[in-house]
């Protein structure tokens, strides 16, 4: 993640929520892309750090202080950025079920039409048919019937 966006991977969630993410459904904030999003991540903190600067009269030295529109931008988008902060990020601690049951693509495709998340549901399918189930699934045996 960080020599191909340049920011560290525990601040990659920042740095889609910011410049958007089109296959993961994000549309960002209006008028950040790539490079305004890795100048923002670096320079500060968290998505906190950088609300409360765009938020003064006299920003700190960095992306926000020459730019009164990127920072009206970013303060416009405070309740998107506090909602995606919520969403995004991965959480590593959630329990997990195996389930051996058959894989019903046309629910799961339902499912992801409905709630608009065709390209991550196309990427994870990919992801577990490239897998070697059988061997994986350990003492479980296999998940798929």
């Amino acid at each position: 993640v960080l020599e191909h966006y340049g920011v560290p991977a525990d601040r990659y969630a920042e740095f889609a929520i910011l410049r958007g993410d089109p296959s993961d459904e994000l549309p960002g904030v209006r008028g950040v892309g790539e490079k305004t999003a890795r100048a923002l991540v670096q320079t500060y903190a968290d998505i906190d750090a950088m609300l409360s600067d765009a938020a003064t009269d006299r920003p700190s030295p960095g992306p926000l202080k020459g730019s009164p529109a990127l920072r009206a931008r970013l303060l416009d988008a405070a309740d998107y950025l506090d909602a995606m902060r919520k969403l995004v990020p991965i959480k590593s601690d959630a329990p997990l079920e195996v389930w051996m049951g058959a894989r019903d693509d046309e629910i799961v495709h339902e499912l992801a039409e409905a709630n608009g998340l065709r390209g991550p549901v196309q990427r994870l399918r990919a992801a577990i048919d490239g897998l070697d189930i059988d061997s994986a699934a350990g003492p479980y045996g296999s998940t798929r019937s």
